[in-house]
């Protein structure tokens, strides 16, 4: 079969749209979507395909709304208790899906066992800073532990130095008055909040 010279422009643009379309599918795997769906599903434990979702309940919904965003494979994910409403078996499936999953994650989460089993890099805010860690959770509480008893340990001698520093100013020494504005400088510096943001850095 010959084509018409006039349809040989029209056939190579859909040639060329499909070979477009084909790319986007290819990049993000639409080929094997049923497949991911089906797996998805079954994971999530989600109700059957023709119920409705006005006859769902909320963590059916949250179920399927997670599905949904997860095989959208965004760029980055925000979950917020990804955890709730999901089995021991689901939540072992999401754990490995987030570990393979190449953007990124912004979990929020008080379930200890899902941020060990996938964070690798933590955001701790603390007294209006930001503090990474690069690490699971229980890492994390580790260094934490240590970081709060290094500052507690330089918030004493801190104390030790201001109250050494007063008993001297106290004893009111005579003479020394040269001495003593810079004591009492010293006081200043170690009672003033900069230092002692400075100690906790």
């Amino acid at each position: 079969m010959r084509c018409m010279p006039k349809k040989a422009p029209i056939l190579t643009k859909l040639a060329a749209e499909q070979g477009r379309l084909e790319e986007i599918i290819q990049a993000h795997d639409g080929h094997n979507l049923n497949t991911q769906l089906e797996r998805a599903a079954d994971a999530l434990r989600l109700p059957e395909w023709d119920a409705k979702i006005a006859n769902l309940s909320g963590g059916e919904r949250r179920r399927v709304a997670l599905c949904r965003l997860l095989l959208e494979k965004p760029d980055m994910l925000l979950l917020d208790e990804p955890t709730n409403h999901l089995d021991a078996e689901s939540v072992a499936w999401l754990e490995r899906f987030l570990h393979d999953f190449e953007g990124t994650v912004v979990a929020i989460t008080h379930d200890r066992y899902f941020l060990d089993n996938v964070a690798g890099w933590i955001l701790e805010l603390d007294r209006g800073e930001g503090i990474p860690w690069e690490g699971n959770y229980s890492s994390w509480l580790e260094q934490k532990d240590a970081r709060l008893a290094q500052e507690a340990s330089a918030e004493a001698a801190r104390r030790k130095s201001i109250e050494k520093e007063l008993e001297w100013v106290r004893q009111g020494a005579k003479g020394r008055q040269s001495k003593g504005k810079a004591r009492l400088a010293r006081f200043e510096e170690l009672n003033s909040t900069e230092y002692q943001k400075t100690q906790r850095n």
